[in-house]
């Protein structure tokens, strides 16, 4: 999967390469954080899709305000 054009920006990219990250890898994590505060997955979902431990996302959780 590429990036659409509009969303490439060489400081964002710049920021993924510090952290060494791809912009696709910290995109799908981002998401994977956000939708269980929407209440479209719940947070047991998002730790499959992260690939996490359950102990990592509740660490994480409060300090993104997610619900788990």
């Amino acid at each position: 999967m590429s990036i659409p054009q509009r969303l490439q920006c060489p400081e964002v990219a710049a920021l993924f390469r510090e952290n060494h990250a791809s912009a696709e890898e910290s995109a799908q994590e981002f998401i994977a954080l956000e939708l269980p505060g929407r209440g479209a997955i719940s947070s047991g979902k998002a730790v499959e899709l992260l690939g996490w431990e359950r102990v990592d996302f509740t660490k994480h959780a409060p300090r993104l305000r997610i619900p788990f």
